[in-house]
């Protein structure tokens, strides 16, 4: 049996063959050989290696898959199955901007303009952008928000619950 301490390279490699001959996804692969490098670069601070055997070895790149996507039909038959306002609002801001779940989460009605039809959102890392609406998705909004003019858009309003 071989030390760590005495790991070359071309271990790396055999045990990388030996990951994908036993079934090892490529993405998993690749979490085992970037977690090498930082162990042996901690081995080398510590004096117990000279260099970084698993740092001389790469792995292709995995394909990024893109997400699935709904087409226009799609989307027609979902927002004619809309059964509240409120659900016919949202699913019209998601497919008009395309903005995340955290965006649409903390839109407030103040930052919603109906009449240039656009919306601020803040987005990823508390960055803000204007989004600009589709004539029936401020329609939707426009029936759904009504007369409010705070608070956050898309409220739940469930009703009471009692104690029985």
């Amino acid at each position: 049996m071989k030390s760590i301490i005495d790991v070359t390279h071309w271990d790396v490699r055999r045990f990388m063959l030996y990951l994908s001959e036993g079934g090892v996804s490529l993405i998993c692969a690749r979490k085992h050989l970037l977690s090498l490098p930082r162990f042996y670069d901690f081995l080398n601070l510590g004096g117990l290696v000279d260099y970084v055997a698993p740092g001389l070895v790469t792995i292709r790149q995995t394909a990024r898959q893109s997400p699935p996507h709904v087409s226009e039909d799609e989307v027609l038959r979902l927002i004619g199955a809309a059964e509240t306002l409120r659900d016919k609002a949202l699913i019209e801001f998601f497919y008009a901007t395309g903005s995340r779940v955290s965006e649409v989460r903390g839109l407030r009605v103040q930052d919603v303009d109906l009449r240039a039809r656009n919306a601020r959102v803040t987005g990823k890392y508390g960055k803000t952008q204007i989004v600009l609406l589709t004539r029936s998705a401020a329609d939707a909004l426009q029936n759904y928000i009504k007369d409010r003019k705070i608070g956050y858009v898309f409220q739940q309003n469930y009703p009471l619950r009692t104690g029985v």
